[in-house]
């Protein structure tokens, strides 16, 4: 993710893809902070919940934790987008921000990894996942390196 502005325009544009794909996820967050139902419009077809609606963390195939990965790379890599724009224009000095890239990558490497392991353990292969752990653990690598 070196490499100047040309770093500062991946990041920008692949995080904003993250958030547009993690769409589902948004809506809930945003639904869950103003107190409001979400609903992911599948309902129990049997059971004691038969007629009520799925859930978000309940949908099939773990969809909730993929996009709750996906969310956190996209927060992460849009700041760092931020971040390095800044310091390559000279506004930013320090490392303050440089660790603020560093924690929210670690924190988007370790989310994507556990949803990887979540997901094995239900018998799905977790591609998206293992993408963006390798992407957070390369933001987290590449901005570490950058702190004095």
């Amino acid at each position: 993710m070196s490499g100047g502005m040309s770093g500062v325009w991946v990041s920008g544009i692949i995080g904003i893809i993250c958030l547009m794909l993690s769409q589902s996820f948004v809506a809930w967050l945003f639904a869950t902070i103003t107190g409001q139902a979400y609903n992911t419009g599948v309902n129990w077809t049997i059971g004691d919940k038969a007629g009520q609606p799925v859930s978000f963390f309940e949908l099939q195939g773990g969809i909730a934790f993929t996009q709750l990965g996906t969310f956190l790379l996209g927060v992460t890599l849009i700041v760092e987008a931020v971040v390095l724009l800044l310091w390559f224009r000279g506004v930013v000095k320090g490392n303050a921000f440089l660790y603020l890239c560093v924690t929210l990558a670690a924190v988007a490497l370790l989310a994507n990894l556990g949803v990887a392991f979540y997901l094995f353990s239900i018998g799905i292969t977790p591609l998206f996942s293992l993408l963006a752990a390798a992407v957070a653990g390369m933001v987290l690598f590449d901005r570490k390196g950058m702190i004095r």
